[in-house]
């Protein structure tokens, strides 16, 4: 008899609707205990949720995003490096049409990632470049190659086991994240 298992249910504490308890409907965070161990655990607002407080803000704040995408634009323009489309065809390529991170297809779509972000002091050679759905683009932040693939197992999430020859990411500058954990 196959083995059942049961999706613990979460109600969001913005919205107050109740959903199962998984990554798809809750992001999550990650918190250091005094005793040094991590523990990973859901936050408490849905994703929509989230996704809507982020969209308010944004509305409500525009000078301050359109000050953001700048700063951006200027940070990866003076990253140093530069790819071209026959780059990024030789890493899909290479890459077998598939998220570097996830194996997730992507149907000749996807998102250039530096895997050293440029907020880090990544490049944008092709030596520190990869393709990314979506999801793992989002995901990824400012994370190096090495913490990414650390945090999609601490979560136990699918990563690609995946050597490339062209990949040699640039060695970060500064901390990871917002927060030191």
């Amino acid at each position: 008899m196959p083995k059942i298992t049961m999706i613990k249910t979460k109600r969001c504490k913005d919205c107050d609707r109740t959903f199962p308890e998984t990554r798809e409907y809750f992001g999550q965070n990650k918190n250091t205990l005094s005793n040094g161990e991590a523990s990973i655990k859901f936050r408490n607002s849905c994703r929509e949720c989230v996704a809507a407080r982020t969209a308010k803000y944004r509305t409500e704040n525009p000078e301050k995003v359109k000050a953001s995408v700048r700063a951006r634009v200027v940070q990866v323009a003076n990253a140093g490096g530069s790819y071209t489309d026959q780059d990024i065809a030789s890493i899909r390529k290479v890459l077998g049409d598939r998220c570097r991170f996830c194996d997730a297809p992507l149907n000749k779509k996807g998102h250039v990632e530096h895997l050293c972000p440029v907020t880090r002091g990544g490049t944008s050679y092709p030596r520190n470049l990869t393709l990314s759905c979506e999801k793992c683009n989002l995901a990824k932040t400012n994370k190096t190659l090495a913490e990414f693939i650390v945090w999609r197992r601490e979560r136990h999430l699918n990563v690609r086991e995946i050597a490339l020859a062209y990949e040699r990411p640039d060695e970060p500058k500064g901390n990871a994240g917002r927060r030191k954990a």
